[in-house]
C-alpha cells in the first residue's frame, strides 16, 4: 500500500484491510458521489482543486461542466461495451447532480473535497497501522 506518485489515492484505497475498507464503504454509503463514478474518474477527480472550487464559483462551474463531459464520455464507453448497469448508474448520477448542483456547483465541489479529505484520512490511518506492525 506504499504510495507511488503514479498511483492514485483511489488505487491505494483498494488495498485496505477490512476495518479501513469498512470506513471507506461507509464514506460512500450516501449517493453524493457514487463509488463507481469515483472509481472510473479517479485520476481526474484527484487532479482537481475541489477545495478551491468550493470557494470560487467560476472554478466550480468549470469543474462541474468538465465532470458532466467526462460522465458523457464514460457513458459512451459503457454503451459501446454494453455495460447496462454502469450506464444506469452514470446516467442517474448525471441527472442527480444536474438537478441538485447546476445552480450551485460549488456545493458539489465542497462535497467532493470533503470525500477526498476523508479518503486521505482513512489511508493515513491505515498506513500508520501498517507502519506500527512493521516496527513491532
Amino acid at each position: 500500500m506504499e504510495s507511488d506518485a503514479r498511483v492514485s489515492v483511489w488505487e491505494d484505497l483498494q488495498h485496505l484491510d477490512d476495518d479501513f475498507r469498512e470506513q471507506l464503504l461507509n464514506l460512500y454509503s450516501s449517493d453524493q458521489l457514487p463509488m463507481d463514478v469515483r472509481h472510473y474518474l479517479a485520476h481526474w477527480i484527484e487532479a482537481q482543486d475541489w477545495a478551491q472550487a468550493s470557494r470560487e464559483l467560476s472554478l466550480a462551474t468549470v469543474l462541474f461542466q468538465n465532470l458532466l463531459h467526462l460522465i458523457d464520455d464514460q457513458l459512451s464507453r459503457f454503451t459501446q461495451e454494453q455495460e447496462i448497469l454502469e450506464q444506469h448508474n452514470f446516467r442517474k448520477f448525471k441527472h442527480d447532480i444536474q438537478d441538485k448542483y447546476q445552480k450551485n456547483p460549488f456545493q458539489l465541489a465542497a462535497i467532493i473535497s470533503h470525500i477526498l479529505k476523508e479518503e486521505k484520512n482513512i489511508l493515513s490511518a491505515a498506513l500508520e497501522v501498517q507502519q506500527a506492525q512493521v516496527n513491532q
